[in-house]
């Protein structure tokens, strides 16, 4: 119960003048008589009793209005807000369990629950593509007629930006969640309702599979990624020639030799969730990558690095000549440049300060380790001849990829739109890099790095039918 109306309590002021006319009521006029004497002492228990009685009717009356104010000020319960049902129609839906089909499981446990829920009015809002089907209503038969004419296809969309809006209303709404995959947090204001669609089905899948070429000889770096417990048998097979299955744990690399311009298939084991046991891919060098060099030396080892890959379509700029407004895939500075930089999905920076003060300067550093990233894979420094380098201060979310005793001289620093920025503290000019074939292969991760992504070909919304945590990371190749 709530109160509704708080301004009805005033009404428990005119309880003050009852009271103070019960209190303050004037006792009856004595008129003194010689046969009263006698009357007075016969009546004085009456008197008592009347005393009673007159303090009772005061107690019932006051009741009375307290209970005037009570059925005025008070509401018996709050109104209910609508329901919405949460359908999950994405691809996982359609896998098999003891039961059978997991959105046929859904279609009579809606069925069920509006059959118990007649005068409720029900919306839906679809997960697959997200979006507001039916506003809320009593034609329930429109529910059931849409439930179960759809085909679960496609990947589940996030709905909770939705969903704090429809819970932000004074009369917030009651959640009736169809799927087994979605995670709500529980702080959610709307109250929460799910349907059991029964025990999860184990299930293997690929999540990602990407590849390039390891070297000029037909050998390919294959990089896939699978969920599932524990190893997954994967079975390649290249335009049809089957190959030795792999077994993978969660990510991982696979070397082949394999033939150019083929198509590479990754399968796992059949289960209950067919959509996403086959992945194929094409085997080719990839697209191009447009570079952008700031440089002083036209002619020097990042030019000539870059140039001499064959994915790099480069343009050679001096630090005095202006940008140029397009984006480009790879922004190398070897010479300062001014901001704004051209959009670039990553940036390196050779042997230039990037924020505040430039750190202490090392003649010599002592180098320590490096970390175990992509853009070092096949690269070792921690055997190169530094002369000169400067100690990059610690940036919020950035990783270090080269450990002096004294600091960081290299990290990798996230951006905002989700590109990546690599500083180096020395430049070329201020070591070996440049001679050894670190550098080529440091040039070759940068250019994999940058290069457009270009579609996975896997089936639609993978991995959702074991219920796993979290979907692993991207495999970068």
């Amino acid at each position: 119960m709530i109160l509704a109306r708080p301004l009805l309590l005033l009404l428990l002021l005119a309880a003050i003048p009852v009271v103070w006319a019960f209190l303050r009521k004037a006792p009856p006029r004595r008129l003194p008589a010689g046969s009263l004497m006698l009357l007075r002492v016969l009546q004085g228990a009456p008197r008592k009793r009347r005393r009673i009685d007159r303090l009772l009717r005061l107690f019932l009356i006051l009741c009375a209005l307290l209970a005037l104010v009570a059925a005025l000020a008070f509401d018996p319960a709050p109104p209910a807000g609508p329901t919405w049902v949460l359908l999950d129609d994405s691809a996982s839906m359609g896998a098999t369990g003891p039961d059978g089909r997991r959105i046929d499981r859904a279609r009579g446990q809606l069925a069920d629950w509006l059959a118990d829920h007649p005068e409720a009015p029900v919306g839906l809002i679809r997960l697959a593509p997200l979006q507001v089907e039916l506003r809320p209503s009593l034609d329930h038969k429109a529910m059931l007629d849409f439930i179960f004419a759809v085909e679960p296809k496609g990947a589940q969309a996030d709905p909770l930006p939705l969903l704090a809006g429809l819970c932000a209303e004074p009369t917030p709404p009651r959640l009736l969640v169809l799927s087994e995959s979605l995670l709500l947090p529980a702080d959610l204001p709307c109250p929460v309702e799910r349907v059991d669609l029964g025990p999860p089905t184990p299930n293997q899948g690929i999540v990602d599979l990407r590849a390039r070429p390891a070297d000029g000889l037909g050998l390919w770096e294959i990089a896939v990624t699978v969920a599932g417990e524990g190893a997954v048998a994967l079975n390649l097979s290249v335009d049809g020639q089957p190959s030795a299955p792999s077994p993978v744990t969660g990510s991982g690399l696979l070397w082949l030799s394999l033939p150019a311009g083929g198509a590479l298939r990754l399968s796992t084991p059949a289960d209950a969730f067919s959509q996403d046991d086959e992945a194929t891919l094409k085997l080719d060098g990839g697209g191009s990558v447009n570079a952008l060099l700031i440089t002083d030396e036209p002619q020097g080892f990042a030019a000539l690095a870059l140039g001499a890959h064959p994915r790099v379509q480069l343009s050679v700029a001096a630090p005095d000549t202006p940008p140029p407004p397009d984006p480009v895939d790879l922004l190398v500075l070897e010479a300062p440049l001014a901001k704004p930089w051209p959009e670039a999905r990553r940036v390196l920076v050779l042997g230039l300060p990037i924020d505040g003060e430039p750190g202490p300067l090392l003649r010599a550093p002592n180098l320590r380790e490096q970390a175990d990233d992509p853009l070092l894979r096949w690269v070792s420094l921690t055997d190169i001849q530094v002369r000169n380098a400067r100690v990059l201060p610690d940036s919020p979310g950035s990783q270090p990829l080269l450990l002096a005793e004294e600091g960081a001289l290299a990290q990798r620093r996230p951006r905002p739109d989700g590109s990546a920025l690599l500083v180096f503290s020395f430049g070329l000019s201020d070591s070996d890099l440049g001679l050894r074939a670190a550098w080529v292969n440091l040039v070759a991760n940068l250019v994999e790095e940058a290069a457009p992504l270009a579609p996975v070909v896997v089936s639609a919304d993978p991995c959702r039918a074991s219920r796993p945590p979290s979907r692993p990371p991207k495999a970068q190749a």
